[in-house]
């Protein structure tokens, strides 16, 4: 497999938080369309180790474009009453080669647009958690959540 230490290094300073990535194979298995929501096994993404820390009551993956896609993962959190639902939301990206700031982004990693950087980037996808949003402190689970859940049981 192809490694780009370098550019992964940069890109998680550059987003200033962790960026998580997942072969890309592993995630094309999960299945997330562009139709629907999806749940997800948590344990099957980078962020599964969250599940031992927290409890976690639904994941999800969203698709919104052909290179761009949502992961969401639902906690239960008593000390947060009564919005006890918090929602993390990751951005996943699956083009990165596209991104405007790609170029600088080579540059800025003193690294080269390469062979090898292509193939990291063709064999892996990236998670890059969302800052908190309107959504992440819920009293009860989305909506679409809860029918996904219900259909699953």
């Amino acid at each position: 497999m192809a490694d780009a230490p370098r550019f992964r290094a940069y890109f998680q300073y550059a987003e200033g938080r962790s960026v998580l990535h997942m072969p890309r194979k592993d995630w094309s298995s999960l299945n997330v369309s562009s139709t629907d929501t999806a749940l997800l096994d948590v344990a099957n993404t980078p962020m599964g180790s969250i599940s031992s820390k927290a409890s976690v009551v639904a994941a999800y993956g969203r698709r919104y474009s052909a290179s761009a896609a949502e992961v969401g993962i639902v906690r239960y959190d008593p000390a947060d009453a009564p919005t006890v639902y918090n929602v993390d939301k990751y951005d996943v990206l699956e083009d990165l080669p596209s991104h405007r700031s790609f170029g600088d982004m080579v540059t800025a990693a003193s690294t080269q647009d390469n062979a090898n950087l292509r193939e990291y980037l063709r064999e892996n996808v990236f998670f890059v958690k969302r800052d908190p949003d309107e959504e992440h402190h819920r009293s009860e689970l989305p909506g679409t959540l809860k029918l996904l859940l219900d259909s699953s049981t």
